[in-house]
């Protein structure tokens, strides 16, 4: 049996019949835009890219690309974060998938449980793998039996984006925030003072309020929210019952809040708190300029808890994902070795460079926001080079473990279900539909 279709299980019926109604829509569609391209190559690729810096970079991309290869033009095309998962699995079901995917560390192990990706390094070899820093190439979520699937685009560094001023009015140090008590001591004087609810999650949507409080488990000795190891049911419980002495200082307007309104509430002053990447400087200086610099914001390490590792970041990847059901293989890899290309790279203005070396000095020379950023990429730098940084680990089945986190989540906020109780609801259902991800 080929690698490839070792890694194919029961997933395979993995779009349920709610999709299926859109499926032969979208075969429709991607067969009118291959009719188009005669005999040409067309290589076709979606994505969620919405950030003005990302849009601009993959716009140029495309635009230099088609140039120098006008008999093997590639046509993007870009839908939001809160649906590029099932448009993709939707593309596959349909037997027209992209050449290249697109999502993040978290989709990973699943679209590889499911064998719709391929390694790139199996078309590009080793000396493409080595423009990359190693801990991308060896370690995390992105890595499964000992190669990487994904192209890397845009490391991120991760923390809770705080505003220094907010802290610093309340006699607050930053660097003093090294547990959940300190946080909520924070949040609490922030709130007085400022009349507010400082801490921003987005509770919308299961997707959303999981990523965004999946830290809280990493930053508590477990590997995720699907990590229901007995021996560390405490530490389970300690993170639901953090996230209800947390729920105060939450507007109730983040439950009806997306990833885009979450991002949005820091950056018009309803939050001051959120988790989220280094990448969020690109995201929303274009319309926060005044409040993107050092004076306003900082980027604190997360907190941890009782059976954590102290204060700590996590990373993983933006990323391009190589199809495995795509024609044009060697075409495709092509195209990936143009995009990763060091200068390339060094464009994208987003998160920071997955390079092996890079310098804050030669980012902001290439970047499209050159040197207002650069004490942002310093800050970066220096979160990481003090506090470990933990990989983000991936789980299978991941929409599904979603879903049933985030309803057992809000029975804990509104105070339906202890912690405790949520915790044994979860454990029985959660692992096996991992189990039954698995086959």
């Amino acid at each position: 049996m080929s690698e490839r279709n070792s890694r194919l299980t029961s997933r395979r019926n993995f779009l349920t019949a709610a999709a299926l109604g859109g499926a032969a829509a979208l075969a429709s569609i991607r067969r009118l835009c291959v009719s188009a391209a005669s005999a040409a190559t067309e290589l076709t690729s979606i994505s969620a890219m919405v950030a003005d810096a990302e849009v601009a970079w993959e716009r140029e991309r495309v635009k230099e690309w088609n140039s120098a290869h006008p008999d093997a033009k590639w046509s993007p095309e870009n839908v939001g974060w809160e649906t590029i998962f099932e448009k993709v699995l939707a593309y596959e079901k349909a037997g027209t998938p992209p050449n290249l995917g697109y999502g993040w560390t978290g989709f990973t192990a699943d679209w590889h449980q499911i064998g719709i990706i391929d390694a790139p390094a199996d078309y590009l070899g080793k000396a493409w793998l080595d423009r990359f820093a190693s801990y991308i190439t060896t370690t995390g979520g992105d890595v499964i039996d000992g190669k990487m699937w994904i192209v890397p685009l845009q490391a991120g560094a991760y923390g809770l984006v705080s505003r220094r001023d907010w802290l610093k009015d309340v006699g607050v140090a930053p660097e003093s925030i090294r547990n959940w008590d300190n946080l909520v001591d924070a949040l609490s004087k922030v709130a007085k003072a400022k009349n507010n609810k400082p801490l921003g999650i987005p509770l919308g949507n299961a997707r959303n309020a999981a990523e965004k409080t999946d830290w809280m488990f990493r930053g508590n000795g477990l590997k995720h929210l699907a990590d229901f190891d007995p021996a560390k049911k405490d530490a389970y419980v300690e993170v639901l019952e953090t996230l209800k002495r947390l729920r105060p200082y939450i507007p109730d307007d983040a439950l009806s809040q997306d990833y885009t309104g979450h991002r949005r509430a820091f950056a018009t002053g309803v939050a001051g708190f959120i988790s989220i990447g280094d990448y969020y400087f690109g995201e929303i200086y274009p319309t926060a300029k005044d409040l993107m610099v050092k004076e306003h914001v900082t980027l604190l390490p997360y907190p941890s808890g009782r059976k954590g590792p102290g204060p700590f970041s996590m990373f993983d990847m933006n990323c391009y994902y190589m199809m495995a059901h795509a024609k044009e293989k060697e075409t495709t890899a092509k195209l990936i070795d143009f995009l990763t290309s060091r200068e390339n790279l060094l464009k994208w203005s987003l998160g920071h460079p997955p390079l092996k070396e890079w310098t804050v000095d030669e980012a902001v020379k290439h970047r499209m926001y050159g040197e207002a950023e650069r004490w942002w990429l310093e800050e970066v730098l220096t979160l990481t080079s003090r506090v470990p940084v933990l990989a983000a680990e991936g789980y299978v089945a991941k929409d599904e473990v979603q879903q049933v986190y985030y309803r057992n989540l809000l029975k804990v906020f509104d105070g339906s279900m202890t912690a405790s109780a949520a915790y044994d609801e979860m454990s029985k259902s959660i692992p096996e539909l991992i189990k039954k991800a698995k086959g």
